[in-house]
């Protein structure tokens, strides 16, 4: 995920990447931060799992916009353009679409399915309805900071 960050179709200068680990006790991922480059921030407890994150680091992090990504996701290389393009004025989050490519088992079928579902259908009928769901877990959360 992180190299993929490193990887974007966006200019380097204009763009910081951090990772926000929340494991109790551990820094696995400090050394690899300070390999490649990256910020890192720790969090000593999961509380509120990804929400809890968001808020924990949402003060620390400098920018206009901030971008989450899960861990488990890899970005494709426009990601940034693309969110930037559907950013409107009034807006306070974009969420982007996940793609599945490991559907290989049962689990990761379903999982890709109930996703394409999200997607196609639910995000649709908000949009169409002027609603506002914002399902934090599908990686891709600009904002306006």
């Amino acid at each position: 995920t992180i190299r993929a960050a490193l990887d974007l179709n966006y200019p380097s200068d204009k763009y910081d990447i951090t990772l926000i680990e929340d494991a109790p006790d551990n820094n696995s991922f400090q050394d690899l931060c300070e390999e490649l480059g990256v910020s890192y921030l720790h969090r000593e407890n999961r509380n509120d799992f990804k929400a809890g994150a968001v808020n924990y680091s949402l003060p620390k992090l400098k920018g206009e916009y901030v971008f989450f990504i899960d861990a488990d996701h890899i970005m494709e290389k426009n990601v940034l353009y693309n969110c930037l393009l559907s950013w409107r004025q009034d807006t306070i989050a974009v969420q982007s679409r996940i793609d599945f490519v490991n559907t290989v088992n049962m689990l990761t079928l379903v999982g890709a399915y109930l996703q394409v579902q999200f997607f196609s259908l639910f995000q649709r009928a908000r949009r169409a309805t002027g609603s506002a769901v914002f399902a934090g877990g599908g990686a891709g959360s600009w904002w306006a900071g």
